[in-house]
């Protein structure tokens, strides 16, 4: 079982990604985060295999995390 946290600050996307990776059996959504000090708090008491995070979140984006050796994937959508 790959367990995954996803952290991403529209609501549309991360429901999205939940309902696509939770169609798999092999992969288990352990939880969300809408920026990254929620991220950091669900780290505290979960450990995922895989983080997948926005590349620009309000609070604390993904830069801080490229030095922490987890298992990461960014994604990005420009809206504007």
């Amino acid at each position: 079982m790959i367990k995954i946290a996803i952290a991403d600050d529209y609501k549309i996307y991360r429901d999205g990604l939940k309902v696509g990776l939770s169609a798999d059996e092999n992969m288990q959504v352990l939880f969300e985060a809408d920026n990254g000090e929620d991220l950091m708090k669900g780290l505290e008491t979960v450990s995922p295999d895989v983080i997948i995070m926005d590349l620009k979140m309000p609070i604390l984006n993904c830069r801080w995390y490229l030095v922490s050796g987890r298992n990461c994937f960014f994604t990005g959508i420009n809206l504007k």
